[in-house]
């Protein structure tokens, strides 16, 4: 996996923050109904996690600041 660095202005951080958790909010819904295939789900869990390690990661940037 290859690292890069984004360099953002104060409120597209937050916007960011505000989409991504919108988006975990949904995801969570979206496992939460989907019971006909194991596989699915399963993948929708994944998603859901990536959206929640970027959240935490973007948090632990705005504490070290």
């Amino acid at each position: 996996m290859s690292d890069f660095h984004l360099v953002l202005s104060l409120a597209e951080r937050d916007m960011l923050v505000r989409m991504l958790g919108n988006a975990l909010k949904q995801k969570r819904v979206e496992v939460h109904r989907t019971e006909f295939s194991r596989d699915f789900r399963h993948e929708l869990e994944g998603e859901e996690s990536r959206i929640q390690g970027l959240l935490e990661r973007l948090s632990q940037a705005v504490a070290t600041e």
